[in-house]
């Protein structure tokens, strides 16, 4: 049976162990494993992303989306000071927002600067949208007069008079 094999990847009848990102140069025996893609000559397996790629990329650290790798950290753009004056001091390596992007103080995510601001919620029946401190999150508060039961905002007439 002949597989597809991924970009980096050769079809091997007779696999074997095969180089990754913590043991380049792995001690293998002579034994035939079944046959498998596995990683072409001169790449190593890398144990996140599964696929094969070149030894000297193994320690490049992946940043989650709408983050880049600064190897000179520096101050960076949030919600609260998106135009921060940074000095030239380099910090330790680390995965910065990209450019047009700022730090969002609670989720810690990059995000563009206009969702910084919370939306105001959607209300149901005889609710009324609040606003909150940042380190909340907003939602909706029953109406003067009215208590939560079960979900929906009833006044409280009708709670004290059915319940």
């Amino acid at each position: 049976m002949f597989s597809v094999c991924r970009a980096g990847e050769v079809w091997s009848q007779c696999a074997s162990c095969e180089p990754t990102c913590a043991d380049p140069n792995p001690r293998c025996t002579k034994e035939c494993r079944p046959a498998a893609c596995q990683c072409a000559p001169g790449l190593v397996r890398h144990p996140i992303t599964r696929t094969c790629i070149k030894p000297e990329i193994c320690n490049v650290t992946i940043c989650p989306i709408g983050e880049i790798w600064n190897p000179c950290a520096t101050c960076e753009p949030s919600c609260a000071d998106p135009n921060p004056i940074c000095t030239k001091e380099c910090r330790p390596a680390a995965c910065q927002c990209a450019p047009g992007l700022v730090r969002h103080p609670i989720t810690k995510t990059c995000i563009k600067l206009e969702q910084c601001k919370a939306p105001t919620p959607r209300c149901g029946f005889n609710e009324k949208a609040e606003v909150c401190p940042a380190a909340c999150n907003p939602g909706c508060q029953c109406a003067a007069g009215h208590v939560r039961f079960i979900g929906v905002c009833l006044s409280e007439t009708i709670c004290r008079r059915y319940y």
